[in-house]
């Protein structure tokens, strides 16, 4: 991880532009659903952290950083959380098969490399009735805004430290493993224009009994 992104867009550019309040109930109404043993991918400065219920009381990190960032730190201990990280790469994941009752994946498939390696992995470590929990800004329908990101996505990329504004990611999460139980897609008041298209789900492992 460079040093801007530590110290420069992590804490400053990303962190200010997605603690909004419109952005955390966003999170809320997606982590509702958390329960268990809970792996989440690109923790960050831990802006997830205040909106998990109360029955989750620890989770499991994984993301390129050595240890957990300050800021995830204390949001973690205002909200009486454990966090065991562990520095990884989500295309490979040091852990064992169907580990997980839950993941838990929130703006982080438009930056991974390889996000189709990356849901795989994912697929392979979540227990079969376990729950992939995603929100995620995607490619717009059509319009301006489509017209747009594809225009500013290469001069942007390096700014917004490699996250992608034209991913599909609702197709990567159902071509490599997953089955999607619930999805819902609207624009998010709050986020930046080229991003406030968003997905928010459930997806399931494809092939799991029942499912």
């Amino acid at each position: 991880m460079s040093w801007y992104e530590q110290r420069v867009f992590n804490p400053f550019i990303l962190d200010r532009a997605l603690d909004v309040p419109t952005v955390n109930e966003e999170r809320a109404r997606l982590l509702a659903e958390a329960s268990g043993e809970i792996l989440e991918i690109g923790l960050g400065t831990g802006l997830n952290l205040p909106c998990y219920p109360l029955s989750v009381t620890a989770i499991t990190s994984v993301g390129p950083e050595r240890s957990v960032h300050p800021y995830a730190s204390r949001r973690a201990a205002a909200r009486g959380l454990r966090i065991a990280h562990t520095p990884g790469d989500a295309r490979r994941l040091p852990f064992d098969a169907a580990r997980f009752d839950g993941i838990v994946c929130s703006f982080v498939l438009c930056t991974v490399p390889e996000p189709a390696r990356v849901v795989r992995e994912l697929a392979r470590v979540l227990r079969p009735d376990g729950r992939l929990l995603f929100l995620e800004h995607v490619l717009a329908d059509g319009g301006a805004r489509r017209a747009f990101q594809r225009v500013l996505e290469a001069p942007l990329r390096p700014v917004l430290c490699g996250c992608e504004v034209t991913r599909d990611s609702e197709r990567t999460i159902t071509e490599n493993g997953f089955v999607i139980q619930t999805i819902e897609r609207h624009d998010l008041p709050g986020m930046a224009w080229l991003h406030r298209g968003v997905i928010r789900g459930v997806a399931v492992p494809r092939g799991a009994p029942g499912r």
